[in-house]
């Protein structure tokens, strides 16, 4: 990997370890990704089981049956499809990642849906070097800082479409990075930008010489300390899902404490 583990014990910690990685070796985008629980390998839900790669058209087609009612932007590609489906929870090919460490630090200390689920395992915040990624991938930009677009009639990306999947039985290629649209508020306040997989579900950090990862270790005992260093710099549910029941929640919060 980029380097050995890390372990990152408060927001001040992350700030001088991002800062001392701001060199000439460092000057290509830097992705993020948190994760409660540092035994969880780079796999996306698609790949994790019970489904398949065979489930996934099925699983996208279910979801638009019933999705269009409560969108206000109908999304008008695959792509758009897919990347609306994985934000809500439905199983794909996409990993999330953020250009922001302080919202892959958000991630790796709180598990959604149940914010101290994993409290009692060591987190990680991993790096990615998304242009590394794609050069195992056989994508190499004019530019080596450049990155693809996922566009359906983008030539870079076109063979992880679904429905080029489909149609194309044997061809096996390595996870590539992309940036997309940011079609929703939640899109833009994550910083989001994805990780596609094709047929292989090896995980990222196991692809050719792992010279395109690292992490660093949250340690179960510093979560609670971060989670607080995060809210006292307004990192919180709300800056990270800009939603209504959010914004009641903290509210609400404010007179627990």
């Amino acid at each position: 990997m980029l380097f050995d583990d890390e372990r990152i014990h408060s927001l001040s910690d992350l700030i001088h370890a991002v800062d001392s990685r701001r060199g000439p070796r460092w000057r290509l985008p830097i992705w993020y990704r948190g994760s409660t629980n540092s035994e969880h390998e780079l796999v996306p839900s698609l790949g994790r089981g019970p489904f398949g790669i065979k489930n996934e058209r099925a699983l996208i087609n279910m979801f638009k049956q019933n999705a269009v009612q409560f969108v206000e932007y109908r999304p008008q590609s695959q792509w758009e499809w897919l990347f609306l489906a994985r934000h809500h929870a439905v199983p794909t090919r996409l990993l999330d990642w953020t250009e922001s460490p302080l919202i892959g630090l958000y991630f790796a200390t709180h598990s959604i849906g149940n914010g101290k689920k994993n409290d009692r395992k060591d987190g990680a915040l991993w790096l990615l070097l998304p242009t590394k990624l794609n050069a195992e991938a056989g994508i190499r930009p004019a530019d080596s800082r450049d990155l693809p677009i996922f566009e359906d009639n983008g030539d870079q990306l076109q063979n992880y479409l679904p429905t080029k999947l489909a149609s194309e039985q044997t061809t096996n290629l390595t996870p590539a990075a992309g940036i997309a649209v940011r079609q929703s508020k939640r899109m833009q306040a994550q910083h989001s930008v994805f990780t596609v997989t094709h047929r292989d579900q090896t995980p990222i950090e196991n692809i050719g010489k792992r010279m395109h990862v690292g992490r660093f270790i949250i340690p179960a005992s510093a979560k609670a300390r971060i989670r607080r260093q995060l809210e006292a710099v307004k990192i919180d549910d709300l800056t990270v899902f800009p939603e209504l029941d959010n914004a009641a929640r903290i509210v609400g919060r404010r007179y627990d404490e």
